[in-house]
């Protein structure tokens, strides 16, 4: 009996079973040549042998249209469960094509899902991606990151965390030298609504990412009144505050 390949009219030689019982047939040239590592690609198909496989069927059927010289599947449409899924299998198998893919997919992804890019990163060697995702995990509670990230990559992220969480503090609660921002003059308004503005940025903006901080911290300008030299002082502050981030270090180097 032929064997036949639902993403091509070739015939096929190989037919491969996914962890949920779904049954593909494929094609032992392709897969030697889009892989390295898929299980069937090193050896010699024979009749009627079925290779097991621990992925799900979607994840199967996705890495197999993978290895099809075609248009490859749009990425954009899976769930971040089965995308992880997929690009798991793709490191897995060396399927380079989707391994590429999958990079490409979990960048537009970081600011939606910054723990699960985290754990791709880190897990697959893509340490830009890890950098990049790691300020903006900060605010998830330490169990959700104990149950997400694996023990190493947690540990680190702790690390992380509290050291720069210590520096951003220590700029954030900073005040400035009023007298300083004012050459030649201040008045006690000046310090009065510094404080007012201080402490509202602190308090909306706890625990949330520093582009949030930028973001409110310009909403709250108002409080300042119109006086352009504390205008300006903000400017210092947030400063300080970005200066602290980049001093406490890549999320990569402490792993």
């Amino acid at each position: 009996m032929t064997l036949k390949c639902i993403e091509c009219a070739l015939p096929a030689d190989i037919t491969i079973e996914s962890a949920d019982g779904s049954i593909f047939h494929s094609h032992s040239t392709n897969l030697s040549m889009f892989s390295e590592g898929f299980p069937p690609a090193a050896i010699e198909p024979l009749a009627g042998e079925i290779v097991k496989m621990t992925e799900s069927t979607e994840v199967v059927k996705i890495l197999l249209q993978f290895m099809h010289a075609k248009r490859q599947p749009d990425l954009r449409k899976l769930s971040i469960e089965c995308l992880a899924g997929v690009a798991e299998a793709s490191e897995k198998y060396m399927v380079y094509p989707a391994m590429q893919a999958c990079s490409l997919r979990m960048q537009t992804l970081i600011g939606e899902y910054p723990l699960e890019v985290l754990t791709y990163g880190t897990k697959f060697d893509y340490p830009e991606l890890s950098d990049e995702a790691a300020p903006l995990t900060l605010g998830v509670g330490t169990e959700v990151a104990r149950k997400t990230l694996d023990a190493g990559t947690f540990g680190a992220w702790v690390t992380y965390r509290d050291k720069r969480e210590t520096r951003i503090r220590s700029a954030i609660t900073a005040k400035p030298n009023l007298y300083v921002c004012h050459p030649g003059r201040t008045d006690d308004s000046c310090h009065a609504n510094w404080d007012a503005f201080q402490k509202e940025v602190v308090f909306r903006c706890w625990g949330t990412s520093v582009a949030t901080w930028e973001e409110r911290m310009w909403e709250s300008l108002f409080l300042l009144g119109k006086c352009a030299c504390c205008h300006k002082a903000v400017r210092k502050w947030e400063e300080g505050i970005w200066k602290a981030c980049t001093d406490a270090g890549k999320f990569s180097a402490f792993l």
